[in-house]
């Protein structure tokens, strides 16, 4: 099973071709090594600069280099690597595309703080490298904090789950890099919030109470269930989703 649709390589070649013309900056790859833990094996075969953001290297403990946000560099005039490894990771919401004028160390330092951030007085892993979460992540961060997570990167291009690429808003601002990272009780309700389908969806899946071919396809129908429950006041989990599991039962 997917839990996107297939990536558009041609849409992306467009998007590369762009940046290919913009010499000044470095493209990069941001992968989520959690999503399946043999992409650190492709990726140390890929030929391609990259470290981890946990270790700060391309060195470390086999878990915890698994678990990492991974950062690559690539040359889009030469995307053979690049394609190998989305093909790799086709169907998986694990790999983004930046731009920055950063270095390949300076990214992944900049990235560093945002992995584990301090939300209503807990520590809380933030899944940033997750594609379906990164633009949830954006959206709740504040001018500053977008500025010190994107810097002075001009491009972060992810794949949507109904495929196709969409770039992420980026900020008026670059900032130096956040020494840590807090967030607000308002902006850990609205992450929490904000992953509640995809988690839904994810335990459907794991009990076998659906077997789509593609996961993202259930996600408008579960996302418009649980809107529609906060409309009602409706608060209690087994509720909401068994009110999910009505919605994906009902006549299309």
């Amino acid at each position: 099973m997917k839990y996107i649709h297939s990536f558009d390589w041609a849409e992306l070649e467009r998007c590369l071709a762009a940046v290919a013309e913009m010499p000044e900056h470095n493209s990069y790859l941001l992968l989520d090594g959690a999503q399946n833990p043999d992409l650190l094996r492709r990726l140390r075969a890929s030929g391609l600069p990259w470290l981890s953001v946990f270790t700060q290297s391309d060195d470390g403990g086999k878990e915890l280099m698994a678990a990492s946000p991974l950062l690559a560099q690539f040359d889009p005039a030469f995307p053979e690597p690049l394609r190998r490894l989305l093909t790799f990771c086709d169907g998986m919401p694990m790999l983004s595309v930046w731009l920055s004028p950063e270095s390949l160390s300076e990214l992944a330092q900049r990235l560093l703080p945002w992995c584990v951030v301090k939300a209503d007085d807990l520590h809380f892993n933030l899944r940033y490298p997750d594609t379906r979460r990164l633009p949830d992540i954006v959206a709740v961060q504040d001018a500053e904090q977008r500025g010190q997570f994107f810097g002075p990167a001009s491009l972060c291009l992810l794949p949507a789950r109904a495929g196709g690429w969409h770039s992420l808003p980026l900020p008026t601002r670059a900032l130096p890099p956040a020494d840590k990272v807090v967030l607000d009780q308002a902006q850990t309700l609205a992450l929490i919030r904000a992953g509640e389908a995809d988690e839904t969806l994810y335990q459907m899946h794991f009990h076998r109470y659906i077997t789509p071919e593609v996961l993202a396809d259930c996600y408008p129908v579960v996302e418009r269930a649980l809107s529609q429950a906060d409309l009602e006041g409706q608060e209690e989990p087994d509720q909401r989703f068994e009110r999910c599991m009505d919605a994906l039962r009902a006549p299309a």
